[in-house]
């Protein structure tokens, strides 16, 4: 009701109150108005110019409100348009996103491929590699390398070690390892805590077995932490036994246990196979002599049958040793067995079979059977032997042992 009266009422009551008052002026004194324009002359009445004039006003008033109209409509426009190609960019980003979650790679690719085509974004080196990453996951080797290239192209500072490993990555999928491993070094140059390039030589270098590269890396892995506690010592045992297998003379095995942190070298795995390498590379008495001072530190079964094996000049010595031991730890399988292999080497062969017999008493083992069955048979009781070679095979499939590199080389 009050729009009414303020835009239709009072309008109409003023022009009829105007139209009361100016229609008999109008009829009673007409009037003119000349207009001279350069030869041009215009004549007309005084009320019809008014009339025109007021026009011309309302005109002039209407252009003008269509003008702000579009102006305003224009920037509306120009402000609107940023607005929604970033709105659709995080529309695209949440379902590129929503997608990895899922583990759905071809539906992330798709809306990281729209992303580097959306307005602004070509250029952008985030999501160049976005887009390259899913591309090599996908096995789209030529598009990864299209788009990691237009991301290299950009030269950003800030992403340059994304650009590497993302390139890194790309090269580790088409199996050209070499470069790979060059541009995740040279990411680690720039970041040297960076645990995705860490990641990636560890993976690499462990497929490859390369312990000494392994080797090298355990610091890096250290300072970055990218590994908890316990893999990072299962990791360095591995990388231990690893180069300890490599070894090429006992010399070279003596200084790389030297470089062990002491942490490991009460590892009783790492220390029956750094003895078990000694033997196998020859250095037995330096072998017995190691085992005998760590024996005295750690009673181990796995010590001291690598101390039986251990051929040395002294075996009267050596059997003392065995002998001392018997006296503080009786009943042992283990020195029973040892004792037996050194008695078989000075060929006390009764002493040597009687040790056995009595080490397969207390704990019947694969290689209590296998030495008492191989002394029978050297001693020419062919029966005897195979008998005790049965029993340590039936022994043998009921035990199902798993066997390693450690337990063949110890055995």
């Amino acid at each position: 009701m009050r729009k009414f009266i303020l835009l239709i009422l009072f309008p109409f009551l003023i022009i009829s109150g105007l139209a009361i008052i100016l229609i008999p002026i109008m009829e009673r004194d007409p009037g003119y108005v000349l207009i001279a324009v350069g030869g041009k002359v215009i004549e007309m009445r005084f009320w019809m110019a008014c009339l025109a004039l007021l026009v011309s006003l309302f005109v002039v008033w209407v252009i003008a409100a269509i003008l702000r109209g579009t102006f305003k409509l224009t920037l509306k426009t120009l402000q609107w348009w940023p607005a929604h190609t970033q709105k659709l960019l995080l529309v695209r980003q949440e379902r590129a996103m929503a997608a990895l979650w899922e583990g759905n790679d071809r539906e992330a690719h798709r809306n990281f491929v729209k992303i580097v085509n959306t307005k602004g974004q070509k250029d952008n080196v985030l999501s160049l590699v976005n887009a390259a990453n899913l591309s090599t996951e996908l096995a789209l080797f030529d598009e990864a390398d299209r788009y990691l290239a237009q991301a290299e192209q950009q030269d950003d500072k800030e992403h340059e070690v994304t650009v590497l490993m993302s390139r890194a990555t790309l090269l580790q999928k088409q199996q050209k390892i070499e470069p790979a491993i060059s541009l995740a070094n040279q990411a680690l140059d720039v970041h040297p805590t960076h645990s995705g390039a860490l990641k990636m030589l560890l993976g690499i270098h462990q497929k490859n077995q390369n312990w000494q590269a392994l080797n090298s890396l355990l610091p890096k892995l250290k300072k970055a932490q990218c590994l908890n506690a316990d893999a990072l010592d299962a990791l360095e045992d591995d990388v231990y036994l690893g180069l300890f297998a490599q070894a090429q003379n006992a010399h070279e095995l003596e200084k790389l246990w030297r470089d062990v942190p002491r942490s490991h070298k009460k590892n009783i795995n790492l220390m029956r196979f750094y003895a078990a390498q000694l033997l196998s590379l020859g250095d037995d008495e330096h072998a017995e002599n190691w085992l005998k001072k760590a024996i005295k530190q750690h009673f181990d079964a796995g010590l001291i049958n690598l101390y039986g094996q251990a051929n040395v000049s002294d075996i009267q010595s050596q059997m003392k040793v065995i002998e001392k031991w018997h006296t503080q730890h009786p009943d042992n399988a283990a020195l029973y067995l040892a004792q037996g292999r050194v008695a078989e080497r000075s060929e006390q062969f009764d002493a040597a079979k009687e040790a056995y017999q009595k080490s397969l008493a207390i704990a019947p083992s694969s290689m209590g059977y296998s030495q008492l069955a191989n002394l029978l048979a050297r001693l020419g009781e062919h029966e005897a032997s195979n008998t005790i070679y049965q029993q340590g095979l039936a022994f043998s499939e009921q035990k199902n042992p798993t066997p390693s590199l450690q337990s063949n080389l110890i055995s």
